[in-house]
């Protein structure tokens, strides 16, 4: 008997008792779901934090700084290392770099914040004065904070060489502080808390990150939230302009300590970050044993994070198939049943000249039958289930940590080797399940099986 007409007989004999087949399959449909549930919301939450971490500035951001490894004899009485200005990062080593690594590296950016200060506009564009939180930067700030430009244009690499006196302000800024008048060209004086004070003109417009607001506007709990208008949003300055007139004591590094980079889209980070510590040691600090250059990546703590949910998913998972040996059990002592109940047909069968084999490949067939069928049930349950647990995740988080909206956005994404190799899995359980209850059919006597009633 060939395998189609084995496939044939065994639909006909298992439609014959409907209920008790799915009964049998029932035990495997739950174990299947189970971990295709389990799987679907472990690689969803992996693939929502990934897209989180991409929205938030991306995974192919660097942070790199100057480590102090204090390689000095000072333990043994001698004095302790004085940094010196050279012993700083500069621009030029900056260049330098960024023109070594062109292709790989997108953008350098420094970033220098500055505190809080008071922004009037001596041409009375407003009445009142705003507050605005001062960062001196250079061009590709924008970018690697996901801004996006409204008017005028960005920083360039010519004001940060010539230091101009130039500004970005955010649009929450023309709009509460400008009246909605737009800025562009206009003088703005920037008093400090310590008194200083600079006047800057207003060379761009940028759209300031709403998703700040929840943070920012959100108090302590039993505090009262700040209002829209009273928040003060980030004034863009060239860092050179901000170090030169706008520095104190805090600021006051003859060099640059850390940088932030963006490698270009499809870069191997892991392997870049390496690269780049080995550029500075070997260009920088060369003869200079107390630095080096260490960096970090959003990429290192989505890997950590994925890494623990991809350990906790499949222990779950696991654990969840378990229930799949309770099935195979259910289909082994169903199918064992079956072989009683049909006695007399297997002895007919034989007499009529089946083998052993036939008889055996019949029963399997049957088995597996039911448990592939099962499994493929027990997948479509599972990705449904996945489905409602996302939404309904979804929406805990958005009623109850209304703070944390990146993932109240859960993307579904089913995961495809749990989905195959369950599906495999509950085939080799009808064949490891099915196959006692086989050979016993198989190797039952005819006479004896002619003479069962």
């Amino acid at each position: 008997m060939n395998l189609k007409e084995n496939l044939r007989q065994a639909i006909a004999n298992l439609r014959v008792n409907r209920m008790r087949t799915f009964l049998t399959m029932l035990g495997i449909i739950i174990g299947i779901s189970a971990v295709i549930t389990i799987t679907t919301l472990g690689s969803s939450l992996q693939k929502t934090l990934e897209l989180s971490f991409q929205s938030i500035g991306g995974t192919n951001q660097i942070q790199a700084f100057m480590n102090f490894t204090d390689n000095s004899d000072s333990e043994a009485g001698g004095e302790y290392y004085e940094w010196k200005d050279e012993d700083y990062i500069s621009f030029e080593d900056l260049e330098a770099f960024q023109e070594a690594f062109d292709g790989r590296v997108r953008n350098v950016v420094l970033e220098s914040m500055m505190g809080d200060a008071t922004a009037t506009f001596p041409e009375n564009v407003s009445k009142d004065p705003g507050k605005v939180s001062i960062i001196g930067t250079t061009s590709g700030y924008l970018e690697n904070h996901s801004l996006k430009l409204l008017r005028g244009r960005d920083l360039t690499a010519r004001d940060q060489s010539e230091k101009k006196s130039v500004a970005l302000v955010s649009d929450l800024f023309v709009k509460y502080v400008c009246g909605g008048q737009s800025p562009i060209g206009k003088a703005i004086d920037l008093e400090q808390q310590n008194g200083q004070v600079a006047r800057v003109y207003v060379v761009g417009v940028y759209r300031f990150d709403r998703t700040q607001l929840r943070y920012m506007t959100k108090g302590d709990e039993g505090s009262k939230p700040v209002a829209e208008k009273d928040i003060p949003t980030n004034i863009l300055l060239p860092y050179l302009f901000m170090k030169e007139n706008l520095n104190d004591e805090m600021y006051s590094e003859p060099g640059i300590s850390d940088f932030a980079i963006m490698a270009e889209p499809g870069e191997d980070v892991a392997a870049l970050q390496e690269d780049i510590k080995a550029w500075f040691a070997e260009n920088k600090w060369a003869d200079n044993g107390n630095f080096t250059l260490e960096t970090w990546s959003s990429m290192e703590d989505l890997e950590q994070i994925q890494n623990v949910l991809r350990i906790v998913t499949l222990v779950i998972a696991v654990i969840a198939a378990i229930s799949l040996l309770v099935g195979g059990v259910g289909v082994m002592n169903i199918m064992l049943v079956s072989v009683v109940e049909r006695t007399k047909e297997i002895g007919i069968r034989k007499a009529l000249g089946a083998q052993n084999r036939d008889i055996e490949r019949q029963f399997l067939s049957e088995t597996v039958f039911i448990c592939l069928i099962g499994g493929l049930l027990g997948v479509l349950l599972g990705l449904i289930l996945g489905f409602v647990g996302a939404e309904v995740g979804s929406s805990v988080i958005q009623s109850r940590m209304p703070e944390m909206e990146e993932l109240s956005h859960v993307t579904v994404h089913p995961s495809m080797p749990a989905i195959l190799v369950s599906v495999g899995f509950s085939m080799l359980t009808g064949l490891v399940f099915g196959l006692y209850p086989a050979r016993r059919a198989a190797r039952m006597s005819p006479i004896d099986a002619l003479r069962y009633e």
